[in-house]
């Protein structure tokens, strides 16, 4: 069945993946700054 969605949407889990790493990248950045924040304040 996952194979199929796969099949079914190349396109779309590719840019889904995408999108999800660039998230992950940002919510990294994000939580680093959101420390470094929290220790200034």
């Amino acid at each position: 069945m996952i194979l199929d969605k796969f099949l079914n949407l190349k396109g779309t889990c590719i840019q889904g993946y995408l999108h999800l790493e660039n998230i992950g990248i940002v919510c990294r950045i994000e939580s680093k700054n959101k420390k470094a924040t929290a220790r200034r304040r």
